[in-house]
């Protein structure tokens, strides 16, 4: 009897382990969080699946994929990343990907820690003259890049640190027949050689996040997921709400990067991806907005340049990926009596920091700007329910490598980001 018992748990544990195989044959052999993971939501705390990184033999090509810190990255390589992302990482015919060189520097250069790119070239074997010669494809077939940022978890009145990279760019040349297993190379060859190459520097990195648009990957938690508002600006549209007497709108610059880094550090998230502020302080790609009451900050807008332009509404894309209102921290409410005008109060709030938003787009108008996304994090929820109806709504997921949160995924309001 025993021994039956015993052989139906064997077959069903290798029926199981066979499925998981079939279902899921790229990401079960990753350091992810898996969706058959059931012990990890018994866990309380996030942890790293991986403390060494581990090569995967079936994906990981050294011949191929080459990884680069972007501190050495040479004019030709440069020039051939520039020529695929502008011709490859937007799928449509109907906008253009501007990016340049001064930009690239402007996401990989700036922080203290290293940025990566890994480039992918075919390699062929060929006997010339009774000699093996080998070429190479005279286009980048492929690239990933990442740079360095931080994963703060706030557990009850401890503070967990992680050291991370945010992989900004996924591209693969469209005219390559398997761009899937191409992708999956670049991601398991780039991770393998970042965190191998952080350990040599004595810099480790924990772990890596990487946003995924429009559909989800099969077998993999995402960290948060969420929904992404487009919203067309015409020029002719009426915008005109001003602020009242006293609030203003100001950029982060390096008179007031000292009270947006108190700022930042005070805010109460339970979860927070940032960059190094004072990369983002020189940077054109990322700005970030500060809604002023006098000398107070009382609001914080994260904007992304996209450099992308659309055609069709002649203009161009940018992106509001989080926010924080603190209107309801700074004001006191001690004439508050009873929970209708508790709500009243925060309602009020929220329609104060939407119009500061609003004159924030006014001006990036001006700028040529058509479209405008908003990325339902932080308190951009507080922007969507109180501005106008969007045209356009797509899912969005943030994906954790090498890093399990085991309430994933969290709720969008409660992360916020500055990638």
């Amino acid at each position: 009897m025993y021994e039956l018992v015993l052989a139906i748990i064997i077959v069903l544990f290798i029926f199981i382990f066979a499925l998981i195989k079939i279902m899921f044959p790229f990401w079960n052999m990753l350091p992810v969080y898996h969706n058959y993971d059931f012990l990890v939501p018994l866990r309380s705390s996030p942890f790293l699946v991986k403390t060494t990184p581990q090569r995967n033999f079936k994906y990981h090509d050294e011949l191929q994929y080459k990884t680069i810190n972007y501190y050495d990255i040479d004019d030709s390589q440069m020039e051939d990343v520039i020529k695929l992302l502008q011709n490859n990482y937007i799928q449509s015919d109907k906008m253009l990907y501007e990016i340049n060189s001064k930009m690239l520097d402007e996401y990989y250069l700036g922080s203290q820690l290293p940025s990566y790119v890994t480039i992918y070239r075919t390699q062929m074997f060929r006997y010339l003259e009774n000699k093996l010669s080998v070429f190479t494809m005279g286009y980048l077939q492929g690239m990933y890049g990442s740079y360095p940022i931080r994963i703060e978890i706030q557990r009850s009145n401890d503070k967990i640190t992680y050291n991370a990279h945010f992989i900004n760019h996924m591209c693969c040349h469209r005219d390559e027949k398997d761009n899937k297993k191409i992708n999956r190379s670049l991601l398991c060859s780039h991770t393998y050689n970042v965190f191998t190459d952080s350990l040599k520097n004595n810099k480790p990195i924990d772990a890596m996040i990487f946003r995924k648009e429009n559909d989800s990957y099969k077998g993999f938690v995402p960290f948060v997921r969420y929904d992404c508002i487009q919203y067309l600006i015409t020029k002719n549209e009426n915008m005109d709400v001003n602020m009242k007497k006293g609030y203003f709108i100001s950029k982060m610059n390096n008179k007031n990067i000292n009270q947006v880094e108190d700022y930042l550090e005070s805010m109460e998230f339970q979860y927070k991806v940032l960059n190094d502020i004072k990369q983002i302080m020189d940077s054109k790609h990322t700005i970030i907005y500060l809604h002023y009451y006098q000398t107070t900050i009382i609001g914080l807008f994260v904007f992304k340049n996209t450099a992308i332009f659309c055609e069709e509404t002649d203009g161009y894309i940018m992106e509001c990926i989080s926010s924080h209102n603190n209107l309801n921290n700074v004001f006191e409410t001690h004439k508050i009596k009873d929970n209708q005008d508790l709500k009243n109060e925060n309602t009020r709030h929220e329609i104060m920091f939407t119009i500061a938003f609003n004159n924030i787009v006014k001006n990036l108008r001006k700028q040529n700007v058509s479209k405008v996304r908003i990325h339902n994090l932080a308190h951009n929820n507080q922007i969507i329910n109180q501005w106008r109806k969007g045209d356009y709504k797509y899912i969005t997921n943030l994906y954790l490598y090498n890093l399990i949160v085991p309430q994933s995924p969290v709720q969008s309001s409660l992360c916020f980001s500055t990638s």
